[in-house]
């Protein structure tokens, strides 16, 4: 298995590349993810350091580079479920510069988030009764049944508009070698909930797309009662690309260290869900210290029997 460290915790820091990829190497991790965020101006800095050999790149995570006009860290800037035509062409046209950049880096997957409906504040209300200990009393389960049925009603639609962006990706990442992970998300607003997966799976062929799963934003719904995690890990490890590994604090508190205080992810039994071979990537705040990275790295080497070759030294 590889054990990448994602930029998103040290990117911010850096305008250059060349020094954002050093510091992971002396952590002590030999690969990284590109995460969303980055400027092109740090290409030239990350292709430079890549060709000393000492960190690779394990994965790419839309939309990288950042679209120019794209002030800040957004990786939701341009959405394929966007009621915009013009729009989603743009985001078709960034997610396959995307797949090129992977394809400058070495990198073989490209993690992609398919879009979202207009968010209220759902989630919110149902964490803040999971804190109250009320998330499963009659108006608690009313409201989450409500508002999932409402949902339903419109999501073919949004599916619609996805696959109709999908299509062009997937294909262009096939012509170029590369396979597409759609991930899964922290909120029944955005795409796909898990019931969605195995018709975008079956639609694309295992070659160019599979599941990018993280372990952060299944716990939180399995944490307000959106789902559960072990059984939709296991039920699409077959077509397991990669995952985002953080820990979250009950309720929805995600990014964590792996050992934080409070953390309800159980790597002790769902990490027997990943098969073996499939990257890996610490996704944590950028609030995270060196220390708790590299503790975190720790931890993740005894949870997933890493070998000292294809993790830390």
């Amino acid at each position: 298995m590889i054990l990448a460290l994602s930029t998103c915790w040290n990117s911010r820091r850096y305008t250059d590349g060349c020094p954002m990829l050093r510091e992971i190497e002396e952590l002590g991790f030999h690969y990284a993810e590109l995460s969303h965020g980055l400027r092109v101006t740090m290409l030239p800095g990350i292709l430079d350091y890549l060709k000393t050999g000492k960190v690779k790149i394990s994965s790419v995570h839309n939309y990288c580079p950042q679209p120019v006009e794209v002030m800040g860290d957004s990786p939701d800037c341009l959405e394929f479920t966007h009621y915009d035509p013009m729009h989603r062409t743009r985001a078709v046209k960034m997610s396959c510069e995307t797949i090129d950049c992977a394809v400058r880096v070495g990198a073989p997957v490209v993690v992609l988030h398919l879009g979202s409906m207009p968010h209220k504040d759902f989630e919110r209300k149902l964490a803040r009764r999971a804190r109250d200990q009320t998330l499963l009393s009659n108006d608690g389960v009313r409201a989450r049944i409500e508002a999932l049925a409402r949902r339903e009603k419109v999501a073919a639609g949004y599916l619609a508009r996805i696959t109709s962006c999908l299509d062009p990706i997937v294909d262009h990442a096939r012509k170029k070698g590369v396979r597409v992970g759609f991930e899964c998300r922290s909120s029944a607003l955005e795409f796909p909930m898990e019931h969605e997966f195995s018709a975008l799976l079956e639609r694309y062929p295992s070659d160019a797309a599979g599941y990018w799963h993280d372990f952060g934003h299944m716990q939180r719904k399995e944490n307000i009662s959106l789902g559960n995690h072990w059984q939709e890990l296991s039920a699409k490890s077959s077509r397991l690309l990669g995952a985002h590994v953080h820990q979250t604090i009950f309720p929805d508190r995600d990014h964590q260290p792996l050992n934080a205080r409070g953390g309800t992810v159980d790597y002790s039994v769902l990490s027997r869900a990943v098969p073996s071979g499939v990257p890996l990537v610490l996704e944590l705040s950028p609030r995270t210290s060196a220390e708790a990275v590299q503790a975190s790295a720790e931890l993740a080497h005894t949870i997933f029997s890493f070998t000292p070759t294809t993790a830390i030294l």
